[in-house]
């Protein structure tokens, strides 16, 4: 659990790759690695109240968008969070958002919330991982490509496929077909996931009630799907 954390978040990557005391001393060795330090649980508090924080531009688009990340675009999105993970660092706080995910499906799967509470909710963690994103990207030498032209190994690109599936996670519960998944049976993976899963809708003004057939609905996003 996400509770049980009580470290700081993993050094600079300069710091650890350190290959002898000498050159660990003229990096700034623990005195650096002091200051530079950030909690996990801070970090982690920061991530989740960008809501607090979010700029008063941003609009539904950004949510809206087939990618996330456009949450990059001038105007979208505002995460003056004053920290930068280190590298490794952002690999452990998109695994904790994940976690967050988890959390909040299993409360939701315990308690009747309405649908005012479920949009906040996941709201809430879409703006986390919107922060977290600009958070990565704050490094200079956080890259997609591999090998990372920094030498900074495959984390950083790792960490991008990471978000990308927070985000499905966010707007589709696959609990109810991930066991067909992990038998590799995917025909029946996709009829789950297009009859049984709960989309979060963000368009303004939509409702099913107004007209559109659920059950169509999923047919044609399945169908889309296979396209």
């Amino acid at each position: 659990m996400n509770s049980e954390i009580l470290l700081d978040l993993p050094c600079d990557e300069e710091l650890w790759a350190a290959k002898t005391e000498g050159e660990w001393q003229n990096l700034g060795g623990s005195a650096a690695a002091t200051m530079n330090a950030v909690s996990f649980a801070q970090s982690l508090s920061t991530l989740l109240s960008a809501n607090d924080r979010q700029d008063p531009h941003y609009s539904s688009s950004a949510s809206n968008s087939n990618s996330p990340l456009s949450a990059l675009q001038p105007g979208m999105f505002c995460a003056d969070s004053g920290i930068i993970p280190s590298t490794f660092g952002c690999l452990f706080l998109i695994n904790a958002l994940h976690n967050c995910i988890w959390e909040t499906r299993t409360r939701q799967h315990n308690t009747q919330w309405t649908q005012r509470e479920t949009h906040l909710n996941f709201s809430r963690i879409e703006l986390a991982l919107n922060a977290w994103l600009v958070a990565w990207k704050a490094n200079e030498r956080h890259k997609l490509e591999r090998p990372n032209p920094f030498g900074l190994g495959p984390i950083p690109a790792d960490s991008i496929p990471l978000l990308e599936l927070a985000y499905v996670h966010v707007f589709f519960n696959l609990g109810w077909p991930q066991e067909n998944f992990l038998r590799r049976k995917f025909d029946a993976f996709d009829d789950e996931l297009a009859l049984r899963t709960e989309i979060r809708q963000h368009a303004e003004g939509y409702s099913n009630s107004e007209g559109t057939d659920s059950a169509s609905d999923a047919q044609s996003s399945k169908a889309s799907r296979r396209m």
